[in-house]
């Protein structure tokens, strides 16, 4: 790839010479991985991943360009995405271009809404919440560490959302069990109240746990009837 960035990354062979960038800011915008900030004739290109120099162009410029690989990004970005050969490589790139940007406000999502994918070291199927969690805090996760959420959004991978529990009993509610009373008298399976309970609390327990759930809501359901009688 050409060393030079602006024709790696804008296809600019030619460009408006530029002074240093001074004065108000006139407009801040994205350019894919770019965040733009123009001031005066000059534009001021910072990559998201915060990891490379900023670019300068002359504004004129910014309508010459256009995304010789695909994509406008630092080297950095585009140099591990163009190596990225599984969906575990991609997702690695994405959480570190974008992992300075993550925040406890915000949920955060998946491109394309990823459910499982296979997990490099494994060679495993692994959830991309734990996957992003790991990588993001730099973990090797043991068999037994369970990666769950902490809002209420079930398709949130954000890792800040997220702490590790030594099993995933202990995210068991009372709430989680009233609802499980409820569902169960509508006679669904164990499969379909795993997924209930992963949608509405964010937490994807194991079946062993949901047989627990189980006979904990049926014991709330005797317990009501005894109280009525």
């Amino acid at each position: 790839m050409n060393s030079d960035p602006y024709i790696a990354i804008f296809g600019l062979l030619c460009r408006s010479p530029v002074v240093p960038a001074e004065g108000p800011v006139l407009k801040e915008y994205d350019l894919d991985s770019f965040r733009v900030v123009e001031q005066a004739a000059v534009s001021t290109l910072h990559c998201k991943c915060r990891r490379s120099e900023p670019l300068i162009l002359a504004t004129a410029d910014i309508a010459k360009v256009h995304p010789v690989q695909g994509l406008f990004a630092c080297q950095t970005c585009l140099g591990e995405l163009r190596s990225a050969r599984t969906v575990a490589q991609r997702v690695n790139a994405w959480v570190f271009q974008n992992k300075v940007n993550f925040t406890f406000r915000e949920h955060l999502y998946m491109p394309n809404n990823l459910t499982r994918f296979m997990d490099p070291g494994s060679k495993l199927a692994i959830r991309p919440r734990r996957y992003i969690y790991s990588s993001f805090y730099g973990l090797d996760l043991g068999s037994k560490e369970h990666v769950v959420s902490t809002c209420s959004d079930a398709h949130c991978v954000n890792p800040l959302h997220c702490q590790i529990a030594t099993s995933p009993a202990a995210k068991v509610t009372a709430n989680m069990v009233k609802d499980t009373s409820k569902w169960l008298q509508k006679g669904i399976s164990s499969r379909t109240l795993q997924e209930l309970i992963e949608v509405k609390y964010g937490v994807l327990l194991s079946m062993r746990t949901i047989d627990n759930l189980k006979k904990s809501a049926s014991l709330l359901q005797k317990t009501q009837t005894y109280c009525v009688c």
